[in-house]
């Protein structure tokens, strides 16, 4: 059957006359179905042409500088982070030979903003969030602020005089200048306050990691100068005082490398350190830092929930890809296996793939300030309120 004759037999129902037929009856019904079959051999014509000009629209793509909503071109992912599963950032390319962009959305991945294009401005900085805003820190001099909202950054100069009575959310890291021989510093930048410097006092060791736990407690990590051993302190003041603890075993000299260092909501603590042929996981809880153990190498990713609950992801057949100064990280499907550790254990126990993960490989997990987890690889983002059923982000 023609396309044409099935115009013809959907068309005769309608235009039928009355069972009483008269000449004039039969002469407009023949006139009324003459114009049918003519508009409807028309729109053969006329359908393929609106099909060519739609998919020439659909393939238009708007230059990079133009996009006005993210979502129209895939990007790859390298960072993410946030202060809600609503409010979070991604740092990502939206091509191989694009500069980096930094995103932002209010409304859990909806709608992405674009705060800034120029890869000059925010090339190789680490970011932090907290409730009074965005803080994205580029170099040892200064610092980029963004207040609720995140529409705007404002720079803040570093200031030597050290930053007290900062809010107890606010962002801290660890400068180490590029020759690594002078003493790494913790730094704390109070967002609200626009304040940008160190701790009021610093760790007994140069730190090599610091982050800001969602329970408000600063840990910094190192290797401890009297033993040259692996060492963690912790900060319940805002950087005012430390506690610090000499971890085994005794290391000979070397490069020793912190892997990990992440604390959540409930009071838990996790550094991973490395130093070659040997590595170690440490966690904190009620007083006291005991070491993991593991057989086999150590965790590839680490996740520490709000119920102290430490998720670990070990990525096998994974390789590094380099691309225009740009590395990425791929892991055949269905090839990272997962491993818990329970509050008050020492050791690992398998689990099942989290809910909503699928068969794909997680790169990086975030505990976020506002509550929630966000996890991504480099080319999904997801999100969860207690780190065991996932859902994905729109990106």
């Amino acid at each position: 059957m023609n396309l044409s004759d099935l115009f013809d037999e959907t068309t005769t129902d309608v235009d039928l006359p009355s069972s009483r037929l008269v000449v004039d009856d039969i002469y407009r019904a023949g006139r009324r179905r003459r114009r049918v079959v003519l508009a409807a051999r028309a729109a053969l014509v006329v359908l393929p042409i609106v099909a060519l000009v739609a998919a020439l629209v659909a393939v238009v793509v708007p230059a990079r500088d133009e996009v006005a909503d993210p979502r129209s071109v895939p990007v790859t992912v390298y960072a993410v982070g946030g202060f809600s599963e609503r409010r979070l950032w991604a740092y990502v390319t939206s091509c191989d030979g694009c500069g980096y962009q930094l995103r932002t959305t209010d409304d859990g991945g909806r709608h992405w903003t674009s705060l800034v294009v120029d890869p000059a401005e925010i090339d190789g900085v680490t970011m932090a969030t907290a409730a009074g805003g965005l803080a994205v820190m580029r170099d040892p001099a200064s610092v980029r602020v963004g207040l609720n909202g995140w529409s705007v950054l404002r720079e803040v100069e570093f200031a030597p005089d050290p930053v007290t009575a900062a809010p107890l959310d606010s962002p801290v890291h660890c400068v180490r200048p590029p020759n690594r021989t002078d003493p790494g510093a913790v730094r704390i930048v109070d967002i609200p306050g626009t304040r940008y410097g160190p701790t009021p006092t610093q760790p007994p060791f140069p730190c090599q990691a610091a982050v800001r736990a969602p329970d408000g407690v600063i840990l910094a990590a190192g290797r401890d100068p009297a033993t040259g051993r692996p060492a963690v302190a912790r900060s319940l003041d805002g950087g005012s005082s430390w506690t610090s603890t000499a971890l085994e075993p005794d290391l000979p000299g070397g490069e020793l490398i912190v892997g990990n260092l992440l604390g959540s909501a409930g009071g838990a603590a996790v550094v991973t350190f490395r130093q070659e042929p040997w590595s170690g996981t440490y966690r904190y809880d009620v007083g006291a830092w005991s070491r993991l153990s593991r057989p086999g190498p150590p965790p590839d990713v680490l996740g520490l929930t709000r119920d102290n609950t430490l998720v670990a992801e070990f990525l096998h057949g994974a390789r590094t890809v380099r691309s225009q100064s740009r590395e990425a990280t791929t892991v055949p499907a269905g090839a990272a296996a997962f491993q818990v550790n329970r509050p008050g254990a020492l050791s690992f126990q398998p689990v099942s793939r989290p809910r909503g993960i699928g068969r794909e490989a997680v790169l990086g997990y975030v505990t976020l300030p506002g509550g929630g987890q966000v996890a991504f690889n480099h080319s999904t983002i997801w999100t969860s309120p207690d780190g065991r059923i996932w859902k994905t982000v729109r990106t």
